[in-house]
């Protein structure tokens, strides 16, 4: 089955995702946990004395997309970047992995020095 999603975009800051996209995010990611890991409850109080919840940051998202793939794909660069618009807000993780394990060495120096060497 083919996900197609903008995952940063439907993360909504306060944590309330509608069901259908929610199932779309547990198809791209494999698994259910990752409200656990991109979700926390927010140190300050409501008006109403509960506590609503907060995304981490985009980077945070970022790492976690590269503990997931790291379960799938033998060669996953570390390194990730964050492609953002003219208002430098985030709009895509960029992340390499590679399914070739005799390739994946020389394949993630590449990837790595893309990822740290270009804005």
């Amino acid at each position: 089955m083919r996900c197609r999603l903008h995952l940063n975009r439907v993360l909504q800051k306060d944590g309330k995702i509608p069901m259908k996209n929610k199932d779309k995010i547990n198809d791209l990611l494999g698994t259910t946990e990752w409200e656990n890991e991109i979700y926390y409850e927010s140190p300050q109080m409501s008006l109403f004395g509960d506590r609503e919840k907060e995304r981490v940051t985009i980077e945070s998202i970022g790492r976690y997309v590269i503990k997931r793939l790291k379960l799938v794909f033998p060669g996953v660069s570390e390194k990730s970047m964050v492609l953002r618009n003219q208002n430098n807000s985030p709009l895509f993780i960029l992340c390499f992995a590679t399914s070739n394990p005799k390739a994946s060495n020389i394949s993630l120096k590449v990837a790595d020095h893309i990822l740290t060497h270009t804005y």
